[in-house]
């Protein structure tokens, strides 16, 4: 029965320090070149990519990096960092993101600082000099990786791209049916 009791509470444990979060936090359209380096922005090299925002951590106690990279692409001469910061925005440590070493699917997980409040994530995306769009990314607060997402972020912008597109078609199409009936 003890043994029952303390296989019982391993589990539970275990059970209550799964993190799921799921949504990615890698937002494309937030993207800048550089890297991050002791809390700022710097740099250049499109391989560098950082995202300009500064976001939450939400509370959580760790952080899920995930790289899908197809093409088997490799640096092993760049690396990016995440920077964690306090409540006042104020620089606390930075963790190295893991290098590209051509696998096709590469995964990290970071212990977030207690009294961290925010993060800036950065990561590598190409090889030395050039930034590669085949390389997908995913950032997500937890300690349980997911399959890959795009974020919520860029898919509001991907629908308003395409409503733009639709409308500007649309108003072509009008202008150019207009034109040529008063032209008969």
């Amino acid at each position: 029965v003890s043994n029952t009791y303390e296989t019982k509470a391993n589990v539970t444990s275990k059970i209550n320090n799964i993190q799921v979060g799921g949504t990615n936090l890698w937002v494309l359209s937030d993207l800048t070149t550089g890297y991050e380096q002791n809390g700022n922005f710097t740099g250049d090299g499109d391989q560098h990519k950082t995202r300009r925002t500064i976001i939450p951590t939400n509370g959580a106690k760790e952080l899920v990096y995930q790289c899908w990279n197809p093409n088997g692409i490799a640096n092993s001469s760049n690396t990016n960092r995440v920077a964690f910061y306090d409540s006042s925005k104020t620089w606390i440590i930075s963790y190295d993101v893991v290098k590209l070493n051509g696998e096709s699917y590469q995964q990290q997980l970071m212990g977030i600082p207690e009294n961290a409040a925010y993060m800036r994530l950065g990561a590598i995306c190409g090889p030395s000099g050039s930034y590669n769009d085949t390389i997908k990314i995913k950032f997500e607060l937890g300690n349980k990786p997911t399959d890959y997402s795009i974020a919520p972020e860029d898919f509001t912008n991907d629908i308003s791209a395409a409503k733009t597109e639709a409308i500007t078609s649309a108003n072509d199409t009008l202008t150019t049916t207009i034109a040529n009936y008063y032209t008969k």
